[in-house]
């Protein structure tokens, strides 16, 4: 049996259970452990089920217990002071793509696994978009939010996402890994490279912070960087994880993209509707501080 512990915030979720799908797609026995990796995060919680109406398996504590030999008793305790401890955690040790992850046949594991190359399959791909398809799904059903995506596909070749994530970024324990990344000089840079690109864009601007989303988009105004036509989305109608299900439809209904360092954007990005073919997609040169990220970009990405 392998055991996923659940942790992070949507984005890291979703990659979590691409990696389940992947697993049971080479036969592997798989579950997840929804209580370990929200045991002291009081921002987050499990939100698959909710968000996408998806189901799993969930883990029990003694089989999580079992694979990470945590049993409390005195006689377990003996045994690992004599014998040693048998653990079969898997703890993720950077934002590499690790393939051994795909060859276990048993384990804990412990990590974030934030790279498409953790579900290589085609067949397991159209199950991840099938999975984290909101619309199909009837999860985001507001006039409000139907009406912004008609606009979007309206808009064609010209419509361009763009991501700015702050919240817990701007936090200092968090700011040190993800912080000082995308700048204003990064998005401006963005900018300027899609509108050499494309000319007139629609650029739809995604934050959690809509009130400075709508500040920094009239300073694209004023200098005249935005590339065309400028719109912070802000929905109103939705609320908490159906509004978090319905940007992420109204962000893969974009034709182009320029990514936060934030797993959200990244889905985003990545669950572009097929017919758009190819897009593009701005990252920044880097995702972490303080680690190895190399697993995160896709071929498809332009690092700046």
């Amino acid at each position: 049996m392998i055991i996923i512990r659940l942790q992070g915030g949507l984005g890291n979720q979703m990659f979590q259970y691409a990696l389940l799908l992947q697993l049971k797609k080479l036969g592997r026995e798989v579950k997840i452990d929804e209580k370990s990796g929200y045991e002291e995060d009081r921002l987050r919680r499990p939100v698959l089920r909710e968000v996408f109406g998806l189901t799993y398996d969930e883990a029990s504590e003694r089989e999580i217990r079992t694979l990470r030999d945590a049993f409390p008793d005195p006689v377990s305790r003996i045994r690992r002071k004599l014998f040693g401890r048998r653990n079969l955690e898997w703890e993720e040790p950077d934002g590499r793509f690790h393939p051994e992850v795909l060859t276990l046949e048993e384990g804990y594991l412990n990590g974030y696994f934030q790279s498409e190359q953790y579900f290589p399959d085609p067949e397991v791909r159209a199950l991840i978009r099938e999975a984290f398809c909101p619309e199909r799904k009837n999860l985001t059903g507001s006039a409000e939010a139907a009406s912004l995506l008609e606009k979007i596909r309206g808009d064609g070749e010209r419509s361009v996402s763009m991501h700015i994530r702050r919240g817990d970024y701007l936090l200092p324990e968090t700011a040190k890994t993800h912080g000082g990344i995308c700048t204003e000089s990064y998005y401006e840079r963005a900018l300027a490279l899609i509108g050499g690109q494309l000319g007139e864009t629609s650029l739809y601007v995604f934050s959690d912070d809509p009130a400075f989303a709508e500040t920094y988009a009239e300073s694209c105004r004023e200098k005249g960087i935005s590339g065309g036509r400028i719109r912070v989305v802000c929905l109103t109608k939705e609320q908490g994880d159906r509004k978090d299900a319905a940007e992420l439809m109204l962000m893969r209904a974009c034709r182009h993209h320029v990514l936060a360092n934030s797993s959200y954007s990244w889905w985003g990005a990545w669950l572009k509707e097929p017919h758009h073919g190819k897009s593009l997609l701005i990252a920044p040169g880097r995702w972490y501080q303080n680690r190895a990220d190399d697993g995160i970009y896709t071929e498809e990405m332009t690092r700046i």
